[in-house]
Parts: structure tokens; sequence; C-alpha cells
């Protein structure tokens, strides 16, 4: 929403809005296939939309043959749309990454049943970006495996992102990214948003009932 405010806007946190080339949604609901949909009618650019599915405990071969059928599509289109041959050797690194990622992730997280919590909902949700946008890069990798580090160095030190923790909050929904900085007052009653939701949802977990079905 914000970025379809800033393309109307033609503005950003960096300056003028910068114009992508290629518009690609993963619809994990309606909105989120019009968000982008929206940006290539504007900006005259081309689409792609995945199909999301929703993984169970059991999964079924229909659920991966839906999914790699749209893989499949996708590799074609999207050599038609730059020109470029489809690379497999950097996909599998890619991928490597994105997993690596995640599993650091559901780690690092996994934490936060310690007490005291070694991090709270705003620090965890200025570290989740690059569990989202940049999975696929070594440097991401890089970044947490120097965090599980850091965590389970303040889990043996017993190092609390609250001081004087005595009640642990859990925090539902989506944070309130324009204001993280709210919920340091209820630090002052001794209390944190130890665990999310949201946050916790882009660890492994979901991507390795995936991994072994397939």
């Amino acid at each position: 929403k914000a970025y379809v405010g800033s393309m109307y806007s033609d503005r950003s946190f960096t300056g003028k809005f910068t114009k992508p080339d290629i518009c690609v949604a993963d619809v994990q609901s309606p909105t989120h296939g019009q968000w982008l949909q929206r940006v290539s009618e504007y900006l005259n650019i081309p689409y792609f939309a995945f199909s999301h599915v929703y993984w169970t405990e059991v999964m079924g071969d229909h659920h991966i043959d839906y999914y790699v059928t749209q893989f499949y599509e996708f590799i074609e289109w999207m050599e038609k749309q730059t020109g470029l041959k489809w690379n497999e050797e950097k996909f599998l690194q890619g991928y490597m990454n994105f997993w690596r990622v995640k599993q650091l992730w559901s780690e690092i997280t996994s934490y936060q049943k310690t007490f005291p919590a070694p991090l709270d909902l705003r620090l965890i949700a200025n570290l989740l970006a690059p569990t989202v946008y940049l999975t696929l890069e070594r440097d991401s990798v890089t970044l947490y495996e120097q965090l599980l580090e850091e965590v389970r160095e303040r889990v043996e030190h017993k190092i609390g992102a609250t001081p004087n923790e005595r009640f642990r909050l859990a925090y539902q929904t989506v944070p309130q990214w324009h204001h993280l900085r709210d919920l340091r007052y209820i630090e002052g009653y001794g209390a944190s948003f130890v665990a999310g939701g949201y946050v916790f949802w882009f660890g492994s977990d979901w991507f390795e009932r995936l991994f072994w079905s397939i």
C-alpha cells in the first residue's frame, strides 16, 4: 500500500520513485495481487502472479504439482521478458541461501522462550526484513549467523532486551511499522512483547513441510 502511494506521488524515502522493470506477486490474498497489478497497469510494465498455496500438515501431490507448474510457466515467461536464459546453478545457490536464512531465523526466534527474552518485538521487527526481501543473498546468511551467535551470548549471560522483565506479552498481528517506538511504552512497567505470530511466521517451519513433502 505504501509502495503504491509512493508510485502515485513519485516520492520515496530515497528521493524520487524508482520504476521497476517487472512486477511479480505471490498472491497470498486478493489484496496482494491487486497492489502490484495496479503498479503494472499504471506504469505499463509486465506482471506475473503466483497463486499462493496454503500448506497443511499433510502435503498432497496436487499441492506440489500446482506450484511447480506455475514455476515452469514463470521461467518461460521471464526468459521472454528479459531475453536471458534460466541459470539452474544460480537458482540452486539462491535456494540454499533461502533455506539457510529461514532456518536461522527460526532458531533465533526460538530463544524468545528463555527468560529474560534476548530480543523484543521492536528489535525483531527491524531484523525481519532480510527474511522477506533478501533471502537469496549470501550476506543475509552471514547476518543471521552473526545474530544467532549474539542471541546465544545474551541468553547465556541473561541479557534481556527489556530491563527488569516481569510481564511477557505476545503480539498477534502485523506490527505498527510507522510507530515501533511506541512499543517501548510498556517497558516502563517491566513488560515486553516477546513473541508475535506475524514476525515468527517467516521462519522455516512452513517451508520445512514443503521441503520434506517434495
